[in-house]
């Protein structure tokens, strides 16, 4: 079984340095990133697509694969910021002297958001279900916090800190399962560098 995960084009929050919002829709370098990512997947046949709740990641589905309805799953969304969504990341570590060092281990729980705790629990609970699927080839259109922690989660990484990997705007980034075990297959694929 192999798991396409890719990440959504670029959206407002992304170009204008934002905690990001669940409605953040994509621009229109976004829709050129979620077009291109068709491209690169367009000789593969999905047995189940799913899709973030996050309007980025269906408007991404939307122009990638035309026509295709996704199944809408939970684990897939962003990080929870709590109360920083929506603001610039600028003005945040301004206001929260310590923000950074909260940022570099995914924390947001004084915010009202999630840790990276969280997001490792989301990341199996993902990994569970697709497994349960039992189907050959799935796709998930998602953000890059939750893929970046899929990858931490198949390769049993301790946590954030450390992570040399990067999840570009419409990159695909794939995972298989084999003999029981989750494997890294490829990351940040693009059509174009």
């Amino acid at each position: 079984m192999k798991l396409y995960m890719m990440r959504h084009g670029e959206s407002y929050a992304n170009r204008d340095s934002l905690f990001s919002l669940p409605d953040v829709p994509l621009t229109e370098q976004g829709i050129r990133d979620a077009e291109s990512l068709g491209r690169v997947i367009s000789g593969l046949r999905f047995d189940r697509v799913l899709v973030s709740p996050y309007l980025r990641a269906q408007q991404t589905l939307h122009h990638a694969l035309p026509g295709v309805t996704g199944e809408v799953v939970d684990q897939l969304h962003e990080c929870d910021c709590g109360t920083l969504e929506g603001n610039p990341i600028r003005e945040m570590r301004a206001l929260y002297p310590s923000l950074e060092d909260e940022i570099r281990v995914e924390d947001y729980r004084r915010y009202g958001g999630e840790n990276y705790a969280d997001m490792r629990k989301r990341a199996r609970e993902l990994l569970d279900y697709v497994i349960s699927l039992d189907a050959e080839c799935v796709a998930a259109f998602s953000h890059a916090g939750l893929i970046e922690t899929v990858f931490d989660e198949v390769m049993g990484r301790e946590g954030k800190v450390g992570r040399n990997i990067r999840c570009s705007n419409g990159s695909v980034n794939v995972f298989e399962y084999k003999n029981g075990t989750w494997f890294v297959y490829a990351l940040n694929v693009r059509e174009t560098l």
